[in-house]
Order: C-alpha cells, then structure tokens, then sequence
C-alpha cells in the first residue's frame, strides 16, 4: 500500500507531468480494483463462519485484507483524475471505469463506499459529461450513500452531489432535486451529526440552491435555520462566495420563510459573519437584507431588534440599514 500512497502524492504534485505515467497506471489501477472486488465477493460467499476464522467483524461488514488494497487504488485513481483533468476517462475503457465505479459505491464495506463517492466527486470536477449520460444510475448511488449512520461516506456523497449540481446545471440535477434535499434535510436539522458533516451538507444544500432554488425553498421554514448556522466558518473563498450566492437565492425565493425571530436572526448573524464578500455579492446580500426591511414595514424593528445589539450595529454599518 505505500507504493500505492506515494503513487497518489506524486500524482498530485505532478499534475500534467503525470500523463505519460498515468497511461500505463491507471489502467492497472482499475484491473487491480476489479480483481480485488471480485476475491471481496468471492470471500463473502464462502459464509460467516469461514470469515470468522479468516477476518475480523467491523461495523456489521465483514472485513476482508484485500478491502485496504481497493481504497488506496480508488484514491489513485481520483488523484489521476485531478491531475490529468478531463483526459482521464480516456486512459482506459469508459466501461470499465464506470463498472468499477458503481461497484464500489455500492459496495457494503463503508470505507470502500467513502473512496467511491470522493472519487466521483474528483470525476465530476474534471469530466462532468463524462457521467452527464449515466447520471440517473449515479444518483440512485449517491441517494444510498447520504445515510448520516456513515457521516464519512454521507459527507462525500453530498460533496459529490453538489459538485454534480453546478457542473451539470438545472438541466442535469432538476429531475433528482426533489429525491435528493428529502435525503439532505434530515441530515442539516440534526445538531447530534458530526459538525464537518453538517458543514458539507450546508454547502451543497447552498449548491443546489444556485441551480435549482424553487426545489430547495419548498421546506426551507423546516431547515433554514440549521443551514444558516452551520454555513458559518467555510474556509476558502471561492466555497463561500457561492454558498452564500445560493443561500441568498434561495431566501429571495421565499423570504416569508425566514420571518421566525429564530430564523431570521441566523440568516442575519450568517450574512454578517461572511466579511469578505465580493463586491457583487455584498450587494446581493444588502439588497436581501433591504428586502426584508421593505417587506415588513413596521415588524422591521421588531424582528430585527430580536438580534444583540452588536449584530445590529454590525449589518447597519455594513449594508446601510440605519
């Protein structure tokens, strides 16, 4: 597995440079995962009381020494697809590549299933028409996999999914829209949920809101303050300049929805908790923050007074509303 590891570092650093080298690992790459996923079910087959001598229980799967083997060679393979881009899928038969690919999505070992979907995420990045024609069969994948009992694997299914939603647009991801935010709501209003993975959802719930906001604002009473909140704190700016474009999407569709004292005062601590916007994005938000003033007429001061003083004196000063 080092040769494996250190194939994956030296994949990424190289970037281009590893073409030439990624023509002959890659596919070997995808042989050695089919192989291994082939001896996987066939010692599964052989039944639990063999595989009691043999292996150990992990999780409620059983635990195979070839299962290690397939996640260092998945992750290779997402390294390839980051550093060769779009080029990837043609270094070994599409196919095999997307065979492989569902295989381990939906195998039953969670760490297998954990690599699938970041892999995916790595191929949506780089070669979105490259899953464009299969995506129907990939959701159904995805909406497996965004099960909170395994908060790695959930975490980078929604990664993927939102990577597919801005990749592949309204056209691409607005007949699944629906399937998939009744799998994302759950997971956003449960504050016992690891955090990271509140956080990733919260942005690709922001995802899906830049490309399909009238799916995402039809419950968004039901989540919105559990969004707001754990969008707070995301670290590069390109992540955040387009989670809050889609939260503000979102809200402006059904800004009625916010009108909680609850809500409202964490979309406004959310707003001002982003301090370096982009100029057009700055005013978006003062335009949303003014809408809700216009809106309301006298149940402004209310409202807004629910929030401390700071917060207040905060988005005055910043977005003019004095």
């Amino acid at each position: 597995f080092p040769l494996l590891e250190c194939l994956s570092s030296v994949a990424l650093a190289s970037g281009k440079g590893f073409q030439p080298y990624a023509k002959v690992i890659f596919p070997q790459c995808i042989k050695l995962i089919q192989a291994n996923l082939k001896t996987l079910k066939e010692q599964r087959k052989l039944g639990e009381e063999k595989l009691k001598r043999d292996s150990k229980k992990s999780n409620g799967y059983q635990r195979f020494e070839g299962a290690d083997s397939i996640i260092c060679c998945v992750e290779l393979a997402g390294c390839i697809y980051r550093s060769c881009g779009h080029l990837s899928h043609q270094l070994a038969d599409p196919a095999a590549i997307l065979r492989t690919l569902f295989e381990c999505m939906n195998d039953e070992n969670p760490n297998i299933r954990q690599s699938a979907m970041a892999w995916l995420g790595d191929i949506t990045c780089v070669a979105p028409h490259f899953i464009g024609s299969y995506f129907p069969d990939i959701v159904r994948a995805i909406l497996r996999n965004l099960d909170p009992r395994y908060p790695c694997v959930c975490s980078n299914a929604a990664w993927a999914v939102g990577e597919a939603a801005v990749r592949l647009g309204p056209r691409g991801i607005r007949p699944f829209a629906e399937a998939i935010m009744r799998k994302l709501i759950p997971v956003i209003v449960n504050p016992r949920l690891d955090p990271n993975l509140l956080h990733n959802v919260a942005i690709t719930i922001s995802r899906m809101g830049l490309v399909c906001p009238d799916d995402v604002c039809a419950h968004l009473e039901h989540f919105g303050k559990s969004w707001c909140q754990n969008l707070v704190g995301i670290d590069q700016p390109r992540e955040a300049e387009m989670a809050y474009r889609g939260l503000c999407n979102v809200v402006s569709k059904r800004p009625q929805a916010m009108l909680s004292a609850g809500i409202f005062m964490a979309l406004c601590d959310t707003i001002a908790s982003y301090s370096t916007p982009s100029q057009e994005l700055h005013r978006i938000m003062k335009n949303l923050l003014h809408s809700f003033r216009a809106m309301l007429h006298n149940r402004w001061s209310e409202l807004f007074g629910h929030c401390n003083p700071e917060l207040r004196y905060h988005l005055a000063c910043v977005y003019d509303l004095h």
